[in-house]
This record gives C-alpha cells, structure tokens and sequence, in this order.
C-alpha cells in the first residue's frame, strides 16, 4: 500500500523544531562569545592579587560553571602564597574554596531541578530511563567523585538535579568531594609552592584534556535524546 506523503515525512516537523530550537542557541552562544572576546576577563593571579580570599571564592564558585579563571588554578596560587608569604592562610584558603565550590554546585544543582525533568520528559526520557537507572544507584558515587574532575563536576550537578537526587543525598555526595578537592589541590599547592607554576601548567593541560571529553560525552547525549525526540513522532504501524 502506497504510504501518503505526510506520514511518509513524520519525521520533518520534529526535526525543523530541534533545527530552530539548536539555531537560536547558536545565535546566543554567538552573541555570548563575541561579549566574551571584548572584555578583559581576570586571571587567577589578579583575581588573588585584587581580591584576596574574595578572588579564592570568586575561583571557586564561578569553576562550578565552567567560567575562566579555573578553581584549581586559583586554588594552586593561593596556596602556595600561603607557603611562601603572609598574605594567606592555607585552612582558611581550603574552608573558602570548599564552601564556594559547594555553592556554586548546589546553584547548577538547582538549575538541573527546576528546568531539567521538563527538558528531559520533552525529549523522551522518563523516570524509567538509564539516566535515572544510573543516577538513582551510583548517583552519589558518581557526584563524589567526579567533583574532583574539572569539565565533569558541573554536568553531574546539573543532571543530579535534573534526574531529581534527593538533595540531602546530592549535598552530602557533593560536600565530601569538594572537600576532598580542596584538601588535595590546596595541599599540592602549598607542598609544592616552588613548583607550582609547573603544577598549574600541567592542571590546565589536563582540565583541556578532560573538558574535550566531557563536550565529547555532552555531544552523544544531546544526538542521542534528539534521536528519541524524533521517534516520538513516528507512525504506529498499522
């Protein structure tokens, strides 16, 4: 039997949407980058330099979104300003970055809440998914650890709260890693004060490494929702 020229295209209307919705988040990243390129964003020394443990705070709230200025890099410096002057205090570097960083987690924890089950049902995936099978079984292993993984931490915050962890489960998991994370970095830093030039170098290579992979893994995610996005809209067969 001849199919008709509309169920023979079911799929074009789902497929112009995800087309018009992936255009205007184009245009907004544009426009986002080209404001990024004209404004002269602060490094980790000068976030130090201008800001004291503010700037330790600043490094380590805004690296739970993926901004300039890397929390490890900033945590790195400042504690081994700590070894080698007065300006810091090594406990009170690792408090300020541990409570920011958990902050700036339970923020991207918050986001995932409120918007990501309406995005995630809006594509197909309900509560019976593997997402949710994962998260709900190793979810808080998996926030545990991959706090210390920089590119990592912010999705596992935002898909958390997306697949609806219970917070006291999410705050405890995120609490033990960033905590973990502080104690390690800031105590490398501080050991390793006359190297630390070295340390961050070596930390900035690896969170490139590790971003490019985690775009990677983002990447297969969103086709692969598309995919179940589309085949929501397929005929039933007769």
């Amino acid at each position: 039997m001849e199919i008709s020229r509309p169920a023979a295209r079911w799929w074009l209307p789902p497929v112009l949407r995800l087309a018009a919705a992936f255009s205007a988040l184009a245009v907004a990243g544009l426009v986002i980058w080209q404001v990024l390129k004209h404004v002269d964003l602060p490094s980790a020394d000068s976030l130090l330099h201008d800001y004291g443990y503010l700037g330790v705070a600043i490094g380590a709230f805004g690296d739970s979104f993926g901004l300039p200025s890397s929390g490890e890099i900033v945590l790195l410096a400042a504690a081994a300003a700590a070894a080698t002057s007065n300006q810091f205090s090594l406990p009170l570097v690792v408090l300020v970055a541990w409570a920011f960083a958990l902050a700036g987690d339970l923020c991207a924890y918050g986001i995932g809440r409120a918007a990501g089950p309406g995005v995630l049902r809006r594509f197909g995936v309900h509560e019976d998914s593997s997402v949710h099978v994962f998260m709900a079984r190793y979810g808080a292993r998996a926030v545990a650890a991959g706090r210390l993984i920089a590119g990592i931490r912010t999705k596992l915050a935002i898909v958390s709260g997306s697949t609806r962890m219970p917070f006291h489960r999410y705050l405890f998991a995120d609490a033990l890693g960033a905590a973990v994370w502080a104690i390690l970095v800031g105590g490398l830093g501080y050991l390793f004060s006359s190297s630390v030039s070295t340390l961050i170098d070596r930390f900035g290579s690896t969170s490139k490494v590790i971003g490019l992979i985690a775009i990677v893994a983002v990447a297969a995610l969103v086709l692969y929702l598309c995919v179940r996005y589309v085949l929501r809209f397929r005929p039933a067969a007769a």
